[in-house]
Order: structure tokens, then sequence, then C-alpha cells
């Protein structure tokens, strides 16, 4: 588990509901529109885990992301990097 919190301004329950949308941005138009959440929404689902936000205005975000848990060690799952000389 993952958690990030913070004590922002927080989201509406309009920006909650939309925050995995992709190119969704609660800024005013003409800014740029983020893929973020929809990407990591994509990549942590793939990978067989969750992403939950909790958030209310005023008070803060909340993020928490599930993934499932590896029994091999991270060598064995993914090779070391040839050492350059």
């Amino acid at each position: 588990m993952l958690g990030v919190t913070d004590n922002g301004v927080g989201m509406d329950q309009h920006t909650l509901r939309h925050a995995f949308d992709p190119f969704f941005s609660a800024k005013k138009a003409g800014r740029r529109k983020g893929m973020g959440l929809a990407k990591a929404l994509r990549w942590i689902e793939s990978s067989g885990g969750s992403i939950r936000i909790e958030s209310q205005p005023g008070v803060g975000t909340r993020v928490i992301i599930l993934l499932p848990a590896v029994r091999e060690s991270v060598e064995s799952v993914i090779p070391r990097a040839k050492q350059v000389r």
C-alpha cells in the first residue's frame, strides 16, 4: 500500500467523480489538461492493483494505491543492468 495525503484545497464531488477521466481538468479553459491520473489508473490496474481517492473541499486529499505483493526478489523480476566500464 502506498498512501499520499495533503492538506490542500481538496476536490468537490464533481471533480472527484471525473478525476480519472482522460483530459479532465478542474482548471480554467486554456490551461494544459493532464493525463496523469488516467495513465496512473491504467498502469496500476494493469499491474493487478487499485487506486482510490478520498477528498473534501477545504480539508485535503488522500490517494491510496494498492499493488499486489511479489514473491520473487526484485533481481529475479527485473534483471540487473549491465555494468558499464
